[in-house]
């Protein structure tokens, strides 16, 4: 079966969004819609251990949500992503269930430490040695640190 993509993703995450955006606020993260014309809304952050982390809501079947959560650090001395990739959870795509799962993924991805890794990834040296590694760092996507890590 292909992928689920509604034709009107505001109708989509129009039931979850109060919840979404009022979470996102209160923990300062940056609320991210379509990424690359994805079904998905990210709520993006700094981790409070390096690097970026995402809590992602993907579209996948029109009365579910997809809640999951990655952290990434890159490594320009190695040319290496580290990756922790947390599980899926689908939920129904109603408010009370779409927060319950976001504050459970979120929880769990600040937990996450370094070494912890699911995935390491390699082969960014052709990208990423065009720049020295200060322009390197100052690329890096500048989320906040979530409210109740600061």
């Amino acid at each position: 079966m292909p992928p689920f993509h509604p034709s009107d993703l505001d109708a989509f995450f129009s039931p979850i969004a109060v919840g979404v955006v009022e979470f996102a606020e209160a923990q300062g993260l940056l609320l991210e819609k379509y990424y690359h014309d994805s079904a998905t809304w990210s709520l993006c952050f700094g981790h409070p251990n390096g690097g970026q982390a995402k809590v992602e809501l993907a579209a996948v079947d029109p009365e579910e949500v997809q809640v999951s959560a990655v952290w990434w650090v890159d490594d320009y001395k190695s040319f290496t992503r580290s990756l922790r990739w947390g599980p899926s959870v689908r939920v129904p795509r109603k408010a009370t269930e779409t927060q319950l799962a976001i504050e459970r993924v979120f929880a769990e991805a600040l937990q996450w430490t370094p070494g912890s890794w699911t995935q390491v990834a390699d082969g960014y040296q052709p990208y990423w040695s065009e720049f020295t590694e200060e322009d390197f760092r100052s690329f890096a996507n500048p989320w906040p640190l979530p409210r109740c890590a600061r």
